[in-house]
């Protein structure tokens, strides 16, 4: 396999496994939504989730995006969640941009 087979694998499987993820953290702040769980008042307990959903909750927690009113009610703050994923969006395009600048780095040392 070559190099360049190697990387195009490598970023088929990295762009799916985002898709995943981001699909994922789709469905649990829409049951969020969807349950009205907006607000400390309107807490709701956390659905079942599996083990990808549990990851992207923790991450969610961690971020302030979900926050807990008592012990096993939360709700979805949506100024947290809206400033979380404002921070993902910046550090995707830094990590875009900085594989853009490798390839191009790249390219050029291996034309010599």
């Amino acid at each position: 396999m070559s190099r360049a087979e190697i990387l195009q694998l490598v970023g088929t499987l990295a762009a799916a496994m985002a898709s995943v993820l981001a699909a994922v953290e789709a469905r649990l702040v829409r049951r969020f939504k969807n349950d009205g769980a907006t607000s400390r008042e309107r807490a709701r307990e956390l659905p079942a989730l599996g083990m990808i959903g549990r990851w992207r909750f923790a991450r969610l927690r961690g971020a302030g995006a979900i926050a807990e009113a008592s012990p096993g009610s939360y709700y979805l703050d949506a100024e947290a969640y809206h400033q979380y994923r404002k921070r993902r969006r910046i550090r995707a395009l830094v990590l875009v941009f900085l594989l853009v600048a490798a390839v191009l780095v790249i390219v050029a040392i291996s034309k010599e």
